[in-house]
């Protein structure tokens, strides 16, 4: 194999191979966006060998629980919730309502404090809110 991207492994496996590409895996494991969009697009299913670089992404573990997992994904939350994007995204469309342990870093943005509390809790957001 040459040396390729992660991002362009898991491009060559999508759009050329149409499938899983065995030889390019070591390198998009090591890339957390890379990793979920393999696990997405290409297994699309779970592939815990890539998981403990998407868990330590925030964003990339959100949706790798919302789109591949389709439900909690305990292990990332620690990092998911240390996000307010993410943490956001996460109480939206994983856990569907509030999600205390997100709470702190969504306090943290203006915007997604905002958002949080107009979109998943219908209200203000718990003590300490900056909306």
């Amino acid at each position: 194999m040459t040396n390729v991207t992660p991002r362009e492994a898991w491009r060559y496996a999508r759009d050329v191979l149409k499938g899983p590409w065995p030889e390019g895996e070591p390198a998009i494991a090591g890339d957390a966006e890379a990793a979920y969009f393999y696990a997405l697009d290409v297994l699309k299913g779970p592939w815990p060998e890539a998981e403990p670089a998407i868990a330590s992404d925030a964003e990339a573990a959100a949706y790798y629980a919302r789109d591949v997992l389709k439900g909690r994904w305990l292990k990332a939350e620690p990092a998911i919730a240390r996000d307010a994007e993410a943490a956001f995204w996460y109480a939206l469309y994983v856990i569907g309502g509030p999600w205390p342990e997100g709470e702190a870093a969504i306090q943290e943005s203006p915007y997604w404090a905002s958002r949080y509390a107009g979109e998943v809790i219908g209200g203000p957001c718990p003590e300490g809110n900056v909306a």
